[in-house]
């Protein structure tokens, strides 16, 4: 949709965000709507953010723009790295209404749907309307039992308002490889040209597509996730391969589903040898560390994954990584952050595990310092934490306190709360997570001190960087 009001002259994607949206703080004068489009301009996302102040509470209409306008922070500065934002796209699809002079679901209907011949896809705004023939998304509770999902805001947009169907989304596909009906070969030539950051690094994502080798042949794809639901959209154009996995609670990876799909119809015959992942069995001193940058506040350690090496960031469940050439990484199409890598010499095979090491995130070198093997106890490390905290930029209120021997986390926002255990991984900096089945967050929270007390503290997820929750005077 940005791309055929770019083309017509009417929307300029070098100019900044600011241009459009002149209510964003000044805090990214340099972002541009081109950044947005490729999840490098900086901003926060009011969606990863909301689930920290509000839980799964409903947002009204108008809520994430004002969550985007209240940021004083940003995760980082335009262009330096690459983290998936979906406030970014929904920022862009107010653009979009703004510019076209037409409602974004409209405009989508009239401009792309209809001329594709896509006649059972449209854009929702709200997980509470009934559409002909939709599907219910279900979210699975542990228990044999689900939930019906939602999205937690009635306003959803670019970020996940999509419903459609396999045929329709086939239609897409066919579109993206043949000729163009809507845009130009130019304006889709663009859209797949991948992202180069400041710093010289290029990742694999485009606007809106990502595109990179698997098993030596060119794929193109852009998978999504909504509450209760998966999808993967993914071609393999030299061979007119096109795969449509769309679910709405199966207990299954969709992206997954699509590569063992590749590689039975493609046979080895035309795919290169599959790559090994490194076994964790050659970096036994490494499973089970944890490591943290005082600086930034980011943690990572090494697990095992059904004997593969896998990573943990920010108190994550592990994540397989990659042996290429002589580093270890975790890919940008594995997670829409990064890629992370660390050099493969730098972790120990035997002895101890290094006291520092490298890693680099989207090219951007951090030293981190390896957190004690034996965490201190919550009696020791917990009391100084105890007490109540603001957090502006979730327009929230917090509390910390012992819940019998568990540390929590209170989060109060504007339309609900949140509730996260915390376990110490030193005296500074613990690791949280939210225990419900229907919302499993994970992260870090860095602690900062004055004079010996401590003054607030930082939340870090992979989408969103450096909330601060500052220490309220206790009465």
């Amino acid at each position: 949709a940005a791309m055929l009001l770019a083309e017509e002259g009417k929307l300029d994607i070098d100019a900044s965000v600011r241009t459009y949206l002149p209510e964003l703080p000044d805090l990214q004068p340099e972002a541009s709507v081109r950044q947005m489009m490729s999840h490098t301009s900086g901003y926060r996302c009011y969606l990863d953010i909301g689930f920290l102040s509000d839980g799964q509470a409903i947002k009204p209409k108008g809520a994430a723009l004002a969550a985007q306008v209240r940021q004083t922070g940003v995760n980082f500065p335009p262009g330096e790295r690459m983290i998936y934002c979906n406030g970014g796209y929904h920022l862009l699809s107010l653009i979009i209404e703004r510019v076209s002079g037409m409602g974004f679901e409209a405009f989508l209907k009239q401009r792309i749907f209809t001329p594709l011949a896509m006649v059972d896809t449209d854009s929702v705004p709200s997980d509470f309307s009934i559409e002909p023939g939709m599907a219910v998304l279900h979210v699975p509770l542990g228990n044999g039992r689900y939930r019906r999902g939602i999205f937690p805001t009635e306003e959803v947009r670019g970020e996940g308002a999509i419903i459609s169907t396999v045929d329709d989304m086939l239609r897409w596909i066919a579109h993206l490889r043949g000729p163009k009906t809507i845009g130009s070969d130019a304006s889709w030539a663009q859209m797949l040209t991948m992202t180069t950051l400041n710093n010289g690094v290029v990742n694999p994502y485009g606007f809106g597509l990502m595109k990179h080798d698997y098993r030596g042949v060119e794929v193109v794809h852009h998978g999504g996730g909504v509450v209760g639901g998966t999808c993967q959209m993914i071609t393999v154009p030299a061979h007119e391969l096109d795969i449509i996995i769309i679910t709405n609670g199966a207990a299954m990876s969709p992206a997954v589903a699509a590569h063992k799909i590749i590689d039975a119809v493609l046979g080895d015959e035309v795919l290169s040898k599959a790559s090994e992942p490194p076994k964790s069995d050659r970096f036994k001193p490494m499973l089970g560390t944890r490591y943290h940058s005082p600086s930034s506040g980011f943690e990572f350690g090494f697990v095992d994954a059904e004997g593969q090496l896998a990573i943990s960031i920010f108190n994550s469940q592990g994540l397989p990584l990659r042996e290429v050439g002589t580093n270890i990484q975790l890919a940008f199409e594995d997670i829409a952050v990064g890629p992370l890598v660390v050099a493969t010499a730098a972790l120990a095979g035997s002895g101890e595990p290094p006291a520092s090491l490298i890693l680099s995130e989207a090219g951007n070198a951090e030293t981190f310092v390896r957190l004690p093997e034996a965490a201190p106890a919550l009696a020791k490390a917990g009391p100084d934490m105890v007490g109540r905290y603001r957090a502006n930029d979730l327009d929230a209120d917090a509390a910390v306190a012992f819940s019998g021997e568990t540390l929590v986390l209170k989060v109060y926002g504007a339309s609900g709360m949140n509730s996260m255990e915390l376990e110490a991984f030193s005296d500074d900096v613990f690791g949280w997570k939210v225990n419900e089945a229907t919302l499993p967050l994970r992260g870090v929270l860095s602690v900062e001190r004055k004079a010996g007390q401590v003054a607030g503290f930082r939340i870090d997820t992979s989408r969103s960087r450096h909330v601060w929750f500052e220490r309220l005077a206790d009465h």
